[in-house]
């Protein structure tokens, strides 16, 4: 039985992260499309980052690093597991709660969770 291989986008910097359903949108002006993508992971870097994933339909992990960072989860509602990290700083997570799956790490007391 052959297996199945996981697509993953890879993306690093200290910069802001849209990941559409078929684009990969960075604040330098970057923009990367693709297709069959089923994962991703992007960082950021030690300046207060936003990375939203609310349009991708795969899995995905999160880090914010250092700063006040905005992290947003994909939307599906499947078994798919989101995983965000903010780092140091007060960090802002948005998480759809129809997935007990998805993880959130470094949510200290004076995080706050949407």
């Amino acid at each position: 039985m052959a297996r199945r291989s996981t697509d993953t986008l890879v993306a690093s910097g200290d910069f802001n992260f849209t990941h559409g359903a078929a684009s990969l949108s960075i604040s330098s002006g970057a923009l990367v499309a693709f297709t069959a993508i089923e994962k991703a992971r992007l960082t950021g870097g030690n300046s207060a980052n936003t990375i939203d994933a609310s349009l991708f339909a795969g899995s995905v992990i999160l880090f914010g690093l250092n700063g006040a960072n905005k992290l947003t989860g994909a939307v599906t509602d499947d078994l798919a597991t989101d995983s965000m990290s903010g780092g140091a700083g007060q960090d802002w997570f948005f998480a759809r709660v129809t997935a007990p799956a998805d993880i959130l790490s470094d949510k200290a007391s004076n995080e706050n969770l949407n």
